[in-house]
């Protein structure tokens, strides 16, 4: 028969290890940033309101065609920015759950004012696309959401 010391030791005991347990999977428990130098990002951030408004207003708007069951995305750009063929910028494809798979993508329009991306090597799951682009100086910027089923 067990003694009310022992029931209180294997009691305390059976704790010591559960909170131990959780101590250690915490440690091991990823941790990622939305931006990796965020103090940065948020200094500069004047400039991505006046993006932001500046793609608003003069409505040089970027229209995505979600393709994805067929392993692709179509980023459309407006016609006055393959007038002027000084379209420069980066697309990117944010994975919010994982910093580590972030991918960064120059803007290359092709002859219909596009640029095609292929989504079939991107995990499934939610994905934010920001496309931070120019053209004859001027900044805009768009984003999107993307869910890859």
């Amino acid at each position: 028969m067990m003694t009310f010391e022992k029931r209180l030791f294997i009691g305390a005991a059976m704790f010591m290890l559960f909170i131990i347990a959780l101590v250690i999977g915490c440690m091991r428990q990823d941790f990622f940033l939305v931006a990796k130098d965020y103090y940065r990002d948020e200094i500069n951030y004047q400039q991505h309101i006046d993006k932001v408004n500046n793609t608003q207003s003069s409505q040089k708007t970027v229209n995505l065609e979600n393709r994805v069951g067929a392993g692709y995305i179509n980023l459309q750009f407006p016609p006055a920015a393959a007038r002027s063929k000084s379209v420069a910028g980066e697309i990117t494809l944010f994975r919010p759950s994982d910093a580590r798979k972030d991918i960064i993508i120059p803007v290359n329009l092709d002859s219909k004012n596009q640029q095609v991306i292929n989504t079939g090597k991107l995990d499934k799951g939610l994905w934010k696309i920001k496309v931070d682009w120019s053209e004859s100086g001027e900044l805009y910027y768009d984003d999107f959401t993307l869910i890859i089923p």
